[in-house]
């Protein structure tokens, strides 16, 4: 949580892009359009349909670009420490010529704090992408780390969202050593490094 204890949570890296709709039924000479939510996405997915009616059965499926006038994608490492500093490169995605200017605003939770301004800009003059980059300072507390990503431009707005958990690397370790002292008695030993 953000009072820095994890609580056992873990953070979801890779959220999957799986969707089951239906069934549906049409009827001879029908046509549907089946409208849904995508979830936070960039890339491409496979769209599968499957048809049966009695015994009959068919299938067709096409890879489909998922793509926004305006997209991003921030990259972080799976696990950072208490007390790191860590880069967030930001990558910004331009998919229409009416995108020229893009401000990117970075969000985190108190697990960081953000070294180099929470917001930048960047310019396309064509369609492409930039990287733009953020520094971020880990608290000195172990549990969940969120950041929310933000660029608007051209009338477009995109947001990303990481999950990364904030933990100490090295377990604690701990020795004792026991010893009865009477009265009156010292007792000494040699320290050694495990």
């Amino acid at each position: 949580g953000e009072n820095g204890s994890s609580g056992g949570q873990k953070a979801n890296r890779f959220k999957p892009m799986v969707k089951f709709m239906g069934p549906f039924e049409l009827k001879a000479g029908e046509h549907q359009v089946q409208k849904f939510m995508m979830p936070q996405y960039v890339g491409s997915v496979r769209v599968m349909v499957i048809t049966g009616e009695g015994l009959a059965y068919g299938s067709a499926e096409k890879t489909v670009p998922v793509r926004k006038p305006l997209m991003i994608l921030g990259t972080l490492p799976r696990v950072v420490g208490p007390g790191e500093t860590v880069d967030l490169p930001v990558d910004v995605f331009a998919m229409e010529k009416k995108v020229k200017n893009v401000s990117i605003t970075v969000t985190p939770n108190t697990m960081f704090t953000i070294e180099d301004g929470a917001t930048k800009s960047t310019s396309f003059k064509d369609i492409g992408d930039n990287v733009v980059n953020f520094r971020l300072k880990v608290a000195e507390a172990s549990g969940l780390g969120t950041v929310k990503i933000v660029a608007t431009g051209g009338g477009e707005r995109a947001e990303y969202n990481i999950q990364l958990e904030v933990r100490n690397p090295n377990t604690e370790m701990t020795n004792s050593y026991e010893a009865v002292i009477d009265p009156g008695k010292s007792w000494t030993t040699d320290y050694v490094l495990f």
